[in-house]
């Protein structure tokens, strides 16, 4: 396992669990393919790109992951089968960011934040599966804007709560979304904070 300590850590550590790197992305260099992330505690201002590659990220503590100021206003970009577990996103402009048809990221017990769309891509006119077989179990989405701004196909959320998060499928305005199908919501909970609309459940 490779650990992470935004507040006292180091990249010129070892990325032990007694000596942690400071940066999210110093552990998946150092990482070897298929190996575990320990993030701990602080809030990173960075963006998870492993490409080919795929990790499995696990959040001890509170972990935020802030997308302000980043390019593609994304904190995961390009990421192939990667695993994300209890990690809080904010302040995106999608959750996921596609460019070279990389697929399948898995999201556990996460929370998101202030996003404005599940995913795009540089061109949504085109068959893209690069947005494929993406997964929410147990995530809770807050103040979210969740459109789709890309081809989606077999997305999941399972046990999901969504809270200010109207789900919806649009993509960048174009009306091209007849290869958004197959998205699987079971035992997901849709409410609102004003109290305007009662919530309701998905079964």
């Amino acid at each position: 396992d490779w650990y992470v300590d935004g507040i006292s850590g180091d990249d010129a550590d070892a990325g032990t669990s007694i000596a942690p790197f400071k940066t999210i992305g110093a552990a998946i260099t150092a990482a070897s393919n298929g190996q575990k992330i320990i993030i701990g505690t602080g809030v990173y201002n960075e963006q998870v790109a492993t490409l080919n590659d795929y990790y499995y990220f696990y959040a001890d503590g509170n972990v935020i992951m802030s997308a302000s100021g980043l390019s593609q206003a994304t904190c995961v970009y390009n990421c192939r089968s990667d695993q994300f577990h209890g990690i809080h996103f904010i302040n995106a402009d999608m959750i996921y960011y596609l460019n070279n048809y990389l697929y399948r990221p898995q999201f556990h017990d996460c929370i998101f934040t202030n996003i404005l769309a599940l995913t795009t891509t540089p061109t949504a006119t085109y068959y893209n599966w690069g947005a494929y077989l993406i997964e929410f179990q147990r995530c809770r989405f807050q103040d979210c804007t969740l459109t789709s701004q890309a081809y989606i196909k077999y997305i999941k959320f399972y046990d999901c709560i969504f809270m200010n998060s109207p789900l919806g499928i649009d993509v960048l305005g174009t009306g091209y979304v007849t290869t958004n199908q197959y998205w699987d919501i079971k035992r997901c909970w849709f409410g609102r904070s004003d109290g305007y609309a009662n919530p309701f459940v998905l079964w």
